[in-house]
């Protein structure tokens, strides 16, 4: 007598599912001529089906009897399912012609769709309803988080807020939600990202902002923009053989400078807010229609080593010379911090760039006190017209500044200011703003323009001093990322970024190739070429035997005739 053999059994007698894209059906698919058993269909055979393992087959068996349509996946818009759940509640004619109660089967037979889904949508009929008409999207109700009571009533004050046109940010729901638990007795809520993330899906709120449409891609401006990181890698060369003191070059990290300025409005009216979903139309309302109008200029400096040196610069419209009662008691509550100035356009001229020079960007130095040489510095400016006079070059040449003029249209690519730090600084300020003003409804007047005047200085100066203690590496990465403060041997090109190049280059700097400045302010291009050359005067290489005295003589004879 044989012993049965012990172990699994063999693979042949078990039923091996297989998924449908195993099945390799063609597009054209064809009923497949089935057992008698499979084609007499019923609930019981299905159950045992799905007991032994044949899942699959019976889908199969379902496509090729026509119940299931062969596009397996779909969406169904509000009016599908509302004619769908209507033919459900009303009745058929069966067989022998009798009226009968629609079936979930017959239903889902006359729709093409599975009896689970018809199920899903008689369950989610008020959701249903309540959708917008075309919408696909069933508004099913969320779950109830552990603090729903105080977001309930976080959520109808966000509605009446909206309501008014106001901007809501993700501090408001927080600040209001504090409140809301400070009046209860129940205060464990740490209001994390989490929960905010979790409050914003469960009340369907959404952050709505505007969309920015560039005027131009990167790449139609990557030749000008090369030749602009070329002119900086030429002016950067060290001007002697060795020198250990010269971190990047001919110019110190912290004689590195981008300056910048950047419209403010009056009234600091936020471009986004959150808002309730499946809304087309996005409304802030601002306190007086006149205050988004009028216009101030944040004038900033920032430097390549992240350090604070100079006074943003805060420029009102006004009366430049006025000294009236009003505006001297004004003036003694603005904040020591920020410079603040007035002429009739709010905006910077030449005189205010010759101020700048003399008492922002050259006043630090000791070497002013000292009456000592001004150590060289490197300028990043714009093509501001107030930027390129004749006696702004005779003002930076005379105190050893280097200028180096971004091209028109690449400020947004390759300005430390434009890329980051100017965001930066107005959204801080904003959020100072936002604290300060809270609940606060004013009339225009001469008393509340100059308060707001006051409050503006204060933020500004808070905003600057949270950039350069928290944001530092920010500054730093700005400048470096614009190929400003790079290392001009080009062991630190691996850090250029601009969104939307790949790999970008520096390419052949030592090539001479004058960037064409499209500023047409200056009518005199022979004196405006004569200036730029006393400014290139500074970055002759004296690595060849006389050429520091060729520099030194060039000097001299310019000097001559700028006198």
């Amino acid at each position: 007598m044989s012993t049965p053999k012990l172990g699994p059994k063999s693979k042949s007698t078990i039923l091996q599912p297989r998924s449908l894209k195993s099945l390799n059906l063609p597009s054209t698919f064809q009923k497949p001529k089935l057992p008698s058993t499979l084609n007499s269909h019923n609930a019981n055979e299905d159950e045992e089906n799905e007991q032994d393992g044949g899942q699959e087959i019976r889908v199969l068996k379902r496509v090729a009897d026509g119940r299931i349509s062969k596009k397996m996946r779909r969406s169904y818009t509000q009016e599908e399912k509302l004619k769908a759940l209507t033919m459900l509640q009303g009745t058929r004619t069966d067989e022998q012609g009798k009226q009968v109660p629609a079936s979930v089967k017959w239903v889902s037979q006359k729709f093409g769709i599975t009896e689970m889904m018809l199920r899903t949508w008689r369950n989610n009929e008020d959701n249903i309803v309540a959708s917008k008409k075309g919408s696909r999207l069933t508004i099913t109700s969320a779950r109830k988080g552990v603090w729903h009571e105080m977001e309930e009533l976080l959520h109808q004050k966000f509605l009446a807020v909206r309501a008014d046109g106001k901007p809501v940010g993700k501090r408001w729901f927080i600040r209001e939600g504090k409140k809301i638990l400070d009046s209860s007795t129940n205060t464990a809520c740490l209001f994390s990202t989490g929960w905010f993330q979790g409050f914003l899906s469960r009340w369907r709120i959404s952050w709505r902002m505007k969309t920015k449409v560039s005027q131009c891609a990167p790449v139609d401006k990557y030749s000008v923009i090369q030749r602009f990181w070329q002119e900086i890698r030429r002016k950067s060369q060290p001007l002697f053989a060795s020198n250990p003191h010269q971190i990047c070059g001919r110019f110190p990290l912290r004689y590195i400078y981008n300056m910048d300025q950047t419209p403010l409005p009056f009234e600091f009216l936020q471009q986004r807010t959150y808002n309730t979903k499946g809304e087309s139309t996005i409304w802030i309302k601002s306190k007086h229609i006149s205050w988004t109008k009028r216009q101030a200029t944040l004038m900033i400096t920032a430097a390549a080593d992240g350090e604070k040196q100079c006074r943003p610069i805060l420029i009102f419209h006004g009366e430049s010379g006025a000294d009236r009662r009003p505006r001297r008691e004004e003036r003694l509550q603005y904040n020591p911090n920020v410079r603040v100035l007035f002429n009739p356009t709010a905006y910077s001229n030449e005189q205010i760039t010759l101020e700048w020079i003399h008492k922002d960007l050259c006043s630090s130095s000791s070497n002013l006190e000292l009456q000592l040489p001004q150590p060289e510095r490197l300028v990043i400016l714009d093509v501001f017209s107030g930027q390129m006079t004749p006696k702004t070059f005779e003002s930076m040449s005379a105190r050893n500044i280097v200028p180096v003029y971004i091209p028109d249209g690449c400020t947004g690519y390759v300005q430390p200011m434009d890329t980051i730090i100017n965001k930066l600084v107005k959204d801080k300020m904003g959020e100072i703003l936002e604290g300060l003003l809270e609940g606060e409804e004013v009339e225009v007047t001469d008393e509340s323009i100059g308060r707001r005047r006051v409050l503006i200085t204060h933020a500004i100066a808070a905003a600057w001093d949270w950039l350069h203690e928290f944001k530092k590496d920010s500054i730093i990465k700005a400048f470096q990322q614009a190929g400003i403060s790079l290392n001009p041997d080009g062991s630190e090109d691996n850090k250029l970024f601009i969104r939307g190049i790949e790999n970008p280059i520096v390419g052949e700097w030592q090539l001479h190739q004058p960037i064409q400045l499209e500023e047409q302010a200056i009518d005199i291009d022979e004196e405006v070429e004569f200036f730029q050359d006393c400014t290139d005067i500074n970055r002759l290489p004296t690595h060849e035997p006389g050429a520091q005295a060729s520099a030194d003589q060039s000097r001299i004879s310019i000097s001559a005739l700028c006198n």
